[in-house]
């Protein structure tokens, strides 16, 4: 350990005088970096790593490390600092300093994965797709073009191609090694045949999800396709009665519900917001109490994909590691309006999407600095009287009006994404959406006391009727596991219920 700190010190020190070093003594210094850097960065020391890294790029620019580096400091930025902007501008050095390099098709998928990631419009899809379709034609044989294959399937997916998207994804299965990406492999498969409705065939890349050595989240992963199929596929049923209430919903001995009113998805479980009493408490994906947090008041909560709760208070938002703020935008030069927030959502990119009190849908960024900016999209000047806004696993905004009646889906550009055929039913009051691992929407209707359920292409496929399963039920709101099960928040009762 003390050698890699000496060997710190004396670069740093001496690193002008390398320009006349020998070559293999050049490769043997940038080798000997990078190493202390990746130990570094292992131990979560993110400071003495970057040191490292930026050393190899400004002193041995013309060692075989150099690009390595480069790759290195922009999958920081990217992963760890969540810093999409500052990660790119590393990944597009190496594209433009070592085109010819080893690490160039890393810098390609990663240019892909930011704009899949944290694009707005249909238009960065196609620029992610075009990325990954550099990986897979120019770098065949590179780590990355497995991966790169399996987002380029789940783009033509997410576009209404699934012919394309399953054809890409098993491509990547000729690419992939590791159990973890094969399972997302046959996942995208399996949601292609989903959105054609090919039920049959959606069991049989399930049975290959089934057959891989699995552990861990993809064990989950694979368990919950699985299940959500059965449920729809296998017991599907226009009626309540394979259905049951199972009221597990465990809470901790010192917390009383006086006015619960909200559910919101996390990665790990759920939580339920309390109006009165002003808490947001989270519970594992069983319902078992993990932590309750408390504000000063509470008029909405929500979370992002992340696990971080957002809670608006009196018309501001409390943002995770920044605070309450005030958001507001330009009206004319020199003079701002504040917005009154009544509901919101984030997306990937950590930016909120709200809807404001007199109407209307307006997008803020959160920067570096914790300040929260205005930035106009597609959806300004639009008049939307809201009841909710929610962001599905795909990054695809939900827009639920009472007042219409209806439950509309557009790309973060305002392109419609979804078309809901109802066929015979029609909404009264919806409140809430949720979504399987497989696509398939849930559309909670307070006023029928139904859940209404689509195939990920929109089609009707059955309505769930509550008051059958619950008898006096008044439900509230609604999430929807990976796997198909649903925790139904009652009003009258006070209680979750798990439909499964």
């Amino acid at each position: 350990m003390v050698a890699v700190f000496v060997l710190v010190a004396v670069a740093w020190t001496w690193g002008p005088l390398l320009a006349g070093a020998s070559p293999s003594s050049s490769e043997d210094l940038g080798r000997r970096y990078f190493q202390s850097a990746q130990l570094f960065y292992t131990r979560g020391d993110y400071e003495q790593a970057l040191k490292d890294w930026t050393f190899i790029i400004e002193n041995l620019p013309k060692s075989a490390y150099a690009d390595d580096a480069l790759i290195a400091i922009g999958r920081y930025h990217l992963e760890v600092n969540h810093d999409p902007q500052t990660a790119a501008r590393y990944f597009e050095r190496v594209l433009s300093e070592y085109p010819r390099a080893d690490k160039a098709p890393a810098a390609h998928f990663f240019q892909g994965r930011i704009r899949y990631d944290y694009g707005m419009t249909l238009a960065d899809l196609q620029d992610a797709l075009a990325s990954f379709d550099r990986v897979m034609v120019l770098y065949p044989r590179s780590r990355w073009a497995g991966e790169a294959a399996l987002l380029a399937g789940e783009i033509h997916r997410l576009l209404g191609e699934p012919l394309k998207g399953r054809a890409t994804c098993r491509h990547a299965l000729r690419q992939l090694v590791e159990p973890r990406w094969i399972v997302r492999a046959w996942l995208c498969i399996a949601r292609s045949y989903a959105l054609e409705g090919r039920s049959s065939a959606v069991a049989d890349a399930i049975i290959e999800m089934q057959r891989l050595p699995l552990a861990g989240l993809v064990r989950r992963m694979a368990l919950d396709a699985a299940t959500a199929y059965y449920r729809h596929h296998v017991r599907k049923a226009t009626h309540a009665l394979p259905y049951y209430g199972d009221p597990n919903f465990h809470l901790a001995g010192s917390i009383r519900l006086d006015d619960p009113k909200w559910l919101m998805a996390l990665p790990e479980g759920f939580a339920l917001g309390d109006e009165d009493q002003k808490w947001v408490i989270r519970f594992g994906p069983q319902g078992k109490f993990r932590e309750r947090l408390s504000f000063a008041d509470l008029d909405y909560a929500t979370g992002d994909e992340r696990g971080q709760i957002y809670a608006v208070v009196k018309g501001d938002v409390m943002i995770p590691g920044v605070g309450r703020r005030k958001l507001r935008y330009t009206v004319a030069p020199g003079k701002q309006k504040q917005v009154k927030v009544k509901t919101l959502a984030v997306d990937r990119a950590g930016r909120l999407w709200v809807h404001r009190d007199g109407g209307g849908l307006m997008m803020f960024e959160v920067t570096r600095e914790g300040k929260v900016v205005h930035r106009e999209s597609a959806f300004d000047g639009r008049s939307f009287n809201l009841h909710r806004v929610q962001i599905d696993p795909w990054q695809r905004l939900w827009l639920i009006s009472t007042k219409a009646r209806n439950v509309r889906a557009y790309f973060r550009d305002g392109t419609p994404a979804v078309t809901l055929e109802t066929g015979r039913w029609r909404l009264e009051k919806p409140v809430a959406v949720g979504w399987d691992i497989l696509g398939h929407i849930h559309i909670l209707d307070v006023k029928r006391k139904a859940i209404v359920i689509y195939s990920p292409a929109g089609k009707f496929l059955r309505s769930v009727d509550l008051h059958v399963i619950l008898q006096n039920i008044e439900p509230r709101d609604m999430v929807v596991m990976p796997d198909g099960s649903i925790y139904i928040l009652d009003r009258a009762s006070k209680t979750v219920f798990r439909l499964i």
